[in-house]
């Protein structure tokens, strides 16, 4: 079963129409310590643009660096921090629900200017709203486990100086 999808060019779906694999876009960066990194199928990015999801991570991201400061200065410096990683991991999660949710509200929209309609129109077309497709968001959150580490260690020394 494997080889044969391994085999298929699509050619058959791209006859019609259809995105295939082959139209994914495959980049390379280099990633640094507190990077995110935003890997989705086109449904989110047929109906949201670039800047509307830039605001919502600002937002999520600044909840969780305020999170991150008030319970490093509520709990005592000699108890291991479960509950501010949980804490992160729920506000995190929050993020890629709502980055994929913004979509699903944008696509049932009928006179909205989507990144789709967009480009229909530079096409030709004359469409308007968003675009209904699946949605699949994918995040991750580059950390560096020895900067933490060093984080944490000035975290429990600063209310000491």
């Amino acid at each position: 079963m494997n080889e044969a999808i391994d085999k298929d060019d699509f050619s058959d779906l791209s006859l019609v129409g259809f995105d295939t694999p082959l139209d994914a876009r495959v980049d390379e960066h280099q990633l640094h310590h507190n990077d995110l990194v935003l890997a989705a199928t086109d449904g989110l990015f047929d109906n949201v643009r670039v800047d509307e999801i830039e605001k919502l991570t600002e937002k999520f991201m600044h909840a969780i660096n305020r999170s991150s400061r008030e319970t490093s200065v509520k709990k005592p410096t000699n108890m291991v921090d479960n509950s501010k990683m949980a804490l992160e991991t729920d506000l995190f999660g929050g993020l890629a629900y709502s980055v994929a949710a913004q979509a699903v509200a944008n696509y049932i929209q009928d006179d909205l200017r989507s990144p789709f309609a967009e480009r229909a129109k530079l096409a030709g077309y004359n469409y308007a709203g968003g675009k209904p497709d699946d949605v699949t968001v994918m995040l991750a959150w580059v950390r560096d486990s020895a900067r933490l580490e060093a984080e944490q260690k000035a975290s429990k020394l600063a209310p000491k100086l």
